[in-house]
């Protein structure tokens, strides 16, 4: 991942994590409100009506979307169940009274009052010696407790009580219940390997009991997985808990929160237009509960989304949108989350004095004290961004280093490679090459450093998933142990009765004994002829194996003939080639016309990237495959030497050792010849210097990205790749498709020419301890 997803990931999980939108759904267990009032009328005065009003008490209490009236409703039953149960006694019931009077005392800002009740609960339950409902105290008087320290370890420590006793009395839904809240408390005390840990343990008692709505919990596993990093798992999940609540029909709160997680994991997985379809439905979601400023963070998300996309005038319409629902949320975050995406989406379009308001106000929010933590840093990355996108590299300076102090006073190290990044290009903009280098070199580095740490983190959770997977055993084991001990009671029963048969089988084996002789005399015979036919079967399997190793070394002899003809005719196209190129360069000769003379160049160079191929192959041990490590610098060299561009233009190579079959290798030459020769002749007027970074890189096991970009002026603000009917972009399109690519054209501080393709073959790359250095022409 590059040092700007990175920071785009940080931007993102920021929101994520802030608590802007933290939805939960609570789940009804019980029967619908209208079912239990009719029930109601037909019940004696006994424990099935008390039960019916503990009930129907809850059920007006948890209502998804309830009022004062409903909590007034709420206590109105549980009083009548109260005086029932003065009738009947029941000190049980006493108990459960209080828990949820404790529950209502809650709802209505008494904590307090709601802590001695669930405390008198708790009490009661105990004496009684009733695990789960001692469980169901220790949960509610664990929710008192806020989610910061020291009361976040409170909390989490009475839900693990919850969890031991709800196993203890076999309670096991109740268990995965709690499980998955333990583990949501959990990950917000950044223990993410515990809650991964209580989240799959969630999960399979879930399924062992053949309960339904697991949504929330496989959105809980999503979420955690992407905090540690592994966001392929993460959208596996998202997209599982996605499944499930539309199947079980779930239009609660709790739906937006799978939406808006699932398109965070599509994002970092690359799938910006699933990202942006599942941010769109929980957009709908927050709107449908008038959540303002859920729908501020999800509407800033799009945003991103959408400029990932090069989407860059669809922007435009979402910020005159967060301005009007901006004026009616009261997040603190949310001015700068705002100015941010304004300014960075007018900078892309190169819309500068629209960019500058908002960089502005940037600049004017960093300098509020009540503006801290990830906020001020977003204020900070956003003025350096416009400095050094505006080319004010040189006053981009004080504003890095001030970054710096903050990120390293606040433990924010996600953002170190990008300020060397940053170094980096303020450095060689200036002409300061040695520093750039250097900065360079420490960008590799620490962001190395940081993705050991995502390995690191990734070995653990495969620790995890080993040792949970060893502790099921054990107890499978053990479970089969006990098993094993009864059946040896019982075989040892069997044998004292068999004993007393035995005589009797004594007598009869006597004569079964003839009949298993005679038995046996005749599968000897039988055996016997079996041999003899297993012998004759053998000779014939041997003279079948003679026949196929000659045939077998015939197969090689062709094989090593066809090789050779594969080199020669290799050998013959690229003579025929270079014969063309000559005719082409005596042609040129004759011509007195400058824009014929061009397009024979560069029809001499597009012959050229296929001559260099043909090349390669006869000379390669593998005819048919060509290392793409060694052919592009090859390539970049000749067209630097076409150009006299020797010292103008310097080239970064970031190409990892993969080799491609010629039916790809070939379209791919002449797309980065196209590419190259662009970005050579335009990116870069009246002898301007600049930076043109070739990369290759394997995206997943079977997919590679090309990257072809270059620091010079851009594309023109009108211009539109999609729809230019020019020569090179048709050749490039064209090739593109013919070797089952997509190609995407971005203007970021320049342009960026990327292809991302599929091996037809199983890739065959070196190890990631041999990978090349990064190299520079």
């Amino acid at each position: 991942m590059t040092a700007c997803g990175k920071v785009m990931l940080a931007v993102i999980l920021g929101i994520m994590f802030s608590g802007v939108w933290d939805l939960k759904a609570q789940s009804s267990y019980e029967p619908g409100i209208r079912e239990l009032k009719g029930q109601l009328g037909h019940l004696k005065r006994d424990t099935a009506k008390f039960n019916v009003l503990l009930l129907l008490s809850r059920s007006y209490l948890f209502k998804p979307e309830k009022s004062s009236r409903d909590a007034d409703s709420a206590l109105m039953y549980l009083n009548e169940a109260a005086v029932l149960n003065g009738e009947l006694r029941d000190r049980r019931g006493s108990g459960r009274i209080v828990l949820l009077q404790a529950m209502i005392y809650n709802y209505q800002g008494l904590v307090d009052k709601g802590l001695q009740s669930s405390e008198a609960a708790l009490k009661i339950f105990t004496d009684l010696r009733l695990k789960a409902d001692i469980a169901e105290a220790q949960i509610i008087i664990g929710q008192h407790y806020n989610n910061d320290e020291p009361g976040l370890s409170r909390k989490i420590g009475y839900y693990q009580k919850a969890v031991r006793l709800f196993e203890e009395a076999g309670y096991k839904n109740r268990m995965a219940t709690t499980l998955k809240d333990l583990a949501d408390f959990q990950m917000i005390a950044n223990q993410s390997t515990e809650a991964l840990k209580n989240l799959r343990a969630a999960v399979s008692i879930y399924l062992s009991t053949g309960y339904r709505d697991m949504q929330g919990v496989y959105d809980l596993l999503g979420f955690n997985l992407a905090r540690m990093g592994d966001y392929v798992d993460a959208l596996k999940f998202g997209l599982l808990a996605v499944k499930t609540a539309e199947a079980v029909n779930d239009t609660s709160l709790q739906l937006g929160t799978i939406y808006y997680r699932t398109s965070f994991a599509c994002y970092m997985t690359r799938q910006y237009a699933s990202a942006d379809i599942y941010v769109n439905k929980a957009l709908k979601v927050a709107a449908k509960y008038k959540d303002t400023s859920a729908m501020v963070i999800m509407t800033l998300n799009k945003g991103y989304f959408l400029m990932k996309m090069a989407k860059f005038k669809e922007v435009i319409p979402l910020i005159a949108e967060l301005n009007r629902l901006g004026a009616a949320t009261r997040s603190p975050g949310a001015p700068v989350e705002m100015a941010y995406l304004s300014m960075t989406d007018y900078l892309y379009l190169k819309q500068y004095d629209k960019a500058r308001i908002h960089f502005e106000r940037l600049r004017s929010l960093s300098a509020d004290p009540g503006i801290q933590g990830e906020i001020h840093e977003k204020a900070l990355r956003g003025m350096i961004s416009y400095y050094q996108f505006t080319g004010r590299y040189a006053e981009s300076y004080a504003f890095i280093a001030e970054h710096q102090r903050f990120c390293k006073a606040n433990g924010y190290r996600i953002f170190m490679p990008q300020e060397e990044l940053w170094l980096f290009k303020a450095d060689s903009a200036l002409g300061n090459y040695v520093s750039a280098i250097k900065h360079y070199q420490a960008f590799k580095k620490v962001d190395d450093s940081i993705l050991m740490e995502k390995n690191t983190r990734q070995t653990a959770l495969l620790n995890i998933q080993y040792e949970s997977e060893k502790k099921d055993k054990d107890i499978l084991s053990k479970t089969k142990d006990i098993r094993y001990l009864k059946k040896q009671s019982q075989l040892q029963q069997i044998r004292l009765e068999q004993q007393k048969s035995i005589k009797n089988i004594i007598i009869c084996g006597s004569g079964m004994l003839m009949l298993i002789l005679i038995i046996g005399y005749n599968r000897f015979r039988l055996k016997q002829r079996n041999n003899l036919l297993l012998q004759a079967q053998q000779t014939e399997i041997n003279e079948q194996n003679i026949t196929l190793k000659n045939f077998n070394a015939r197969q090689s002899s062709l094989l090593n003939e066809k090789e050779w003809l594969l080199r020669e005719v290799h050998h013959r196209v690229k003579n025929n080639l270079q014969v063309t190129m000559s005719l082409l360069n005596i042609q040129s000769s004759y011509l007195d016309n400058e824009q014929a003379l061009h397009a024979i160049q560069d029809s001499q160079r597009r012959i050229h990237a296929m001559s260099l191929i043909h090349q390669k192959l006869y000379q390669s041990d593998t005819p048919t495959e060509i290392d793409m490590s060694v052919y592009i610098p090859e390539l970049v060299k000749y067209l630097k030497e076409c150009f006299g561009i020797e010292s103008d233009i310097r080239f970064v190579f970031d190409v990892v050792p993969v080799t491609l079959d010629v039916a790809q290798a070939i379209p791919l030459g002449l797309i980065l010849n196209e590419a190259i020769t662009n970005a050579i002749k335009y990116a870069f007027k009246n002898g301007q210097l600049g930076t043109i970074v070739i990369l290759m890189k394997i995206e997943m096991p079977d997919h590679i990205r090309l990257s072809i970009a270059d620091n010079g002026i851009g594309l023109p603000p009108d211009f539109d790749p999609d729809a230019s009917n020019s020569l090179g972009m048709n050749l490039m399109r064209g090739l593109s498709a013919q070797i089952d690519g997509q190609m995407h054209i971005e203007r970021y501080q320049g342009t960026r020419v990327n292809i991302v393709f599929r091996d037809f073959r199983s890739l065959q790359v070196q190890p990631d301890h041999e990978k090349n250095e990064l190299t520079t022409a």
